[in-house]
């Protein structure tokens, strides 16, 4: 459990970290 569980974890946080960084650099560029 805790191995498939992990990746699915790291999976996530990466996702939210990519989503993030996607969201804020285009607001930046625009800004700017």
């Amino acid at each position: 459990e805790f191995i498939e569980e992990a990746p699915v974890t790291i999976g996530r946080r990466l996702t939210v970290g990519d989503c993030a960084e996607r969201m804020i650099a285009p607001s930046n560029t625009l800004g700017s």
